[in-house]
């Protein structure tokens, strides 16, 4: 988990040029639209929650008449919190263009930015370890958001030691049969067969499971569970017919 964290440091670096919204060296860089016009988002940090942009600026963009775009005016504030539907900033300075900066105490700014989506721009699954996960998961959900990917992250390495087994059991059923009976290539196929298959549902459980249609349990317990008892029943039934 560290070293693809790592790897995800140095690709937004190198990458930074060349995308929208990334994490570089200099910060956080987003850009949303609005009407007839664009909102480019800086940053020096964004909350462990990814909810909070601390010491951030934003830069309003508006279409003049020969369609380019133009600065119009900017917000500085210490922290900007993304709710649904809007930007909520405290402790800002707003400054346009020829006029003297005026300070405010809030100012909402409205986004067509989901938490959820900022969440999963700026920390991804596999750059979280098993021990830090729990925590995280704790934390999102008490910003209001709907970790379903991390959730499934953790059930999944939580399965993941009775997954294995299953998989191993299996292997072990599709061997039993002696050489001397004939249909080893048969059998071999089948447990082929049957290790895809078992990734396959592993696979599109997990695809159900990030769409909110499944919780991310039985997403992740299920297929290990279902390939620990097909194992269990095929070898009852190999062993006594």
């Amino acid at each position: 988990a560290q070293m693809y964290e790592t790897y995800e440091i140095v690709r937004a670096r190198l990458m930074g040029a060349e995308e929208n919204d990334a994490v570089t060296r200099n910060g956080v860089w987003l850009r949303q639209g609005s009407g007839g016009g664009q909102v480019v988002i800086h940053a020096n940090a964004v909350s462990d929650d990814s909810t909070a942009l601390n010491d951030a600026t934003f830069f309003f963009f508006e279409e003049s008449a020969s369609g380019n775009l133009q600065f119009v005016r900017r917000v500085s504030t210490k922290t900007a919190y993304l709710r649904p539907g809007f930007w909520q900033l405290t402790d800002l300075v707003e400054g346009a263009a020829g006029a003297l900066p005026v300070k405010q105490d809030n100012l909402s700014i409205p986004t067509t930015l989901e938490p959820t989506a900022l969440l999963d721009t700026f920390v991804t699954p596999g750059s979280l370890s098993f021990w830090r996960l729990p925590g995280f998961i704790a934390q999102a959900r008490a910003a209001g958001l709907a970790p379903l990917r991390y959730e499934l992250k953790h059930q999944s390495l939580l399965a993941l030691p009775l997954l294995l087994t299953a998989m191993a059991s299996l292997g072990a059923v599709f061997s039993l049969r002696l050489q001397r009976s004939g249909g080893v290539a048969q059998w071999g196929g089948l447990g082929l067969l049957a290790g895809f298959g078992i990734f396959f549902a592993g696979q599109m459980a997990g695809a159900f499971a990030s769409t909110a249609v499944v919780p991310p349990v039985v997403a992740a317990w299920s297929p290990a569970l279902t390939g620990i008892f097909a194992a269990f029943g095929l070898l009852s039934f190999i062993e006594d017919g």
